[in-house]
């Protein structure tokens, strides 16, 4: 990771006069990130350990009780969406499978969504493979009341009918 410091300034907490500004970016990417204050930029870990799957589409949100999730696509124990967390205060990610799939199927692009109410909702593709020729997509959904501990399946099919794909 490359840091660059976006504008000149004193070091120190905030009222110490002005403060410098950074910002970071992957040394091969193009787009840099961030460009806040100093005292807000503490670092860079992994969400969850790769080793041996492939995790991908990450879908980020920080609620309003201060705790990041992460939702993302894993094939670890078999394809699905599983979900990291991380308290605020906290140091470590816990993750949960939310759905691990069927052989025959394939889950993609979860999203996240947090109501008014605090309660926290989980989109995702679901793919059922019918033949050589004919995919259908459904739109699957679950509920979480406690900040994403732990989440209840809202529906298999919250769209009323599957997308048909002619692509396997």
């Amino acid at each position: 990771i490359d840091v660059a410091i976006q504008r000149g300034g004193l070091p120190g907490l905030p009222g110490a006069g002005a403060p410098a500004e950074l910002r970071w970016k992957r040394t091969s990417a193009t787009p840099w990130f961030g460009w806040e204050d100093a005292g807000l930029f503490s670092g860079v870990a992994p969400v969850v350990d790769v080793t041996g799957g492939t995790e991908r589409r990450p879908a980020i949100l920080h609620t309003r009780a201060g705790t990041t999730l992460v939702a993302y696509e894993s094939d670890v124990g078999g394809q699905g969406v599983r979900v990291s967390s991380m308290a605020r205060g906290e140091t470590a990610w816990t993750a949960t499978a939310v759905h691990n799939d069927q052989p025959g199927g394939a889950i993609q692009s979860p999203c996240l969504v947090e109501t008014d109410t605090g309660e926290l909702l989980l989109y995702h593709w679901h793919h059922v493979f019918v033949d050589t020729t004919r995919t259908d997509v459904f739109v699957r959904g679950y509920l979480s009341t406690d900040d994403g501990v732990t989440w209840s399946l809202l529906g298999e099919d919250l769209t009323g009918g599957a997308f048909t794909d002619g692509n396997p």
